[in-house]
């Protein structure tokens, strides 16, 4: 998919527990209002630099494990069918934008 924009298989990525590596994307996708990069997520702006942080996560796996299992506890949070519904609800009928979830502290 284009990477300019937040699709489900992020959320399917977390929801596994699994490291989330992504592509650097546009503030505007919404991705930045859930994920911080270092945090929650792995962020790579080129081909190298997806090969170098692979290479990095591979050989520092308990980092790789502490990134993966924030993500997952942020999205468990913040990104469920109850709250997503209400961030869509609040964005279309009463004009809200939604909350910066940017910093997450489990």
């Amino acid at each position: 998919p284009d990477p300019g924009h937040f699709v489900f298989r992020i959320l399917e990525i977390v929801a596994s527990q699994s490291l989330l590596l992504q592509r650097k994307i546009p503030q505007q996708s919404g991705f930045y209002h859930f994920f911080t990069p270092g945090e929650t997520c792995v962020e790579w702006e080129n081909l190298n630099d997806l090969v170098e942080k692979i290479q990095y996560y591979l050989q520092n796996r308990v980092e790789a494990i502490k990134i993966a299992k924030q993500g997952y506890e942020m999205a468990k949070a913040r990104l469920s069918t109850k709250t997503l519904r209400k961030h869509v609800h609040d964005f279309f009928v009463n004009n809200k934008v939604l909350p910066n979830y940017a910093r997450y502290s489990p």
